[in-house]
C-alpha cells in the first residue's frame, strides 16, 4: 500500500490522535471522522487492527528457534567484539 506524501501526512497525524485514545474508543473516533479524513476510515482500522495485535500477542513468550548456523553466527561476533575489546585495552596499557 502506498500513499502520497499529502495522504501520507494525514495518515500519520490521524494515527497519532487514534492512538492517543483508550482502545475502546478508537472505532467510535472512526466512524465519526469527518470529511476528507474519513476516506481514511479503513487503512487506520487496519493500522490499528495490526498495532492492538502486536500490543497483545505473546511475541515475547516464544523464542525464535536458533539454527546452528546462527549460533556459530553469535558466536563469532561475540568472539571478534572479545578481541576487539582486549585489543583496546592493551592500547590503554601502552
Amino acid at each position: 500500500m502506498s500513499y502520497s506524501p499529502e495522504n501520507w501526512q494525514t495518515i500519520s497525524k490521524l494515527l497519532d490522535q487514534a492512538l492517543d485514545l483508550p482502545r475502546e474508543a478508537r472505532e467510535s473516533w472512526l466512524e465519526t471522522l469527518p470529511e476528507p479524513d474519513s476516506a481514511f476510515r479503513e487503512q487506520l482500522r487496519e493500522m490499528l487492527a495490526h498495532q492492538a495485535a502486536a500490543e497483545t500477542a505473546d511475541f515475547l513468550e516464544t523464542l525464535p528457534k536458533l539454527t546452528a548456523v546462527g549460533l556459530a553466527i553469535i558466536i563469532a561476533l561475540f568472539r571478534r567484539k572479545q578481541t576487539l575489546l582486549l585489543s583496546e585495552i592493551n592500547l590503554l596499557k601502552w
